[in-house]
């Protein structure tokens, strides 16, 4: 297990931790996309998963939470399995800055949501990643 400093959650080794941060940068010139994914981590080390497993659909619903709850809140965690199946358990948090509006930290947890897979194609247990936002 490795501990982690959000909210008292241990991280099993095969549990999905996707971390989004959105940050946001001035707009200086114009760009093509609204948000992108800045920097990211996608841990294969720690395991992986198929596509029609159990951890694929907890992770699936675990994505669906974050995005509805992205529309109310600029930071929110789900977890997502059974205590009784700890390796398709599923943790995933995002964390958008206080100065970013509601409407735009929803659409960044929506784009890294919609863009993790692409990301991380090769369907790891774990990611990190942080994405900067255009404000106007």
């Amino acid at each position: 297990m490795v501990s982690s400093p959000f909210h008292g959650f241990n991280i099993i080794y095969c549990s999905l931790f996707i971390l989004a941060f959105c940050l946001c940068v001035p707009l200086t010139t114009q760009a093509l996309r609204e948000f992108w994914a800045k920097e990211w981590e996608c841990d294969d080390t720690r395991g992986t998963y198929t596509s029609n497993s159990t951890f694929s659909s907890n992770l699936g619903i675990a994505f669906s939470n974050l995005t509805a709850l992205s529309s109310s809140h600029i930071f929110s965690n789900v977890t997502v399995g059974s205590d009784d199946d700890k390796a398709n358990k599923v943790y995933a948090l995002y964390d958008c800055r206080n100065d970013i509006p509601l409407d735009k930290c929803h659409g960044c947890i929506e784009d890294a949501v919609n863009s993790t897979l692409d990301i991380c194609y090769k369907e790891p247990k774990e990611a990190v990643i942080i994405y900067e936002v255009i404000i106007e």
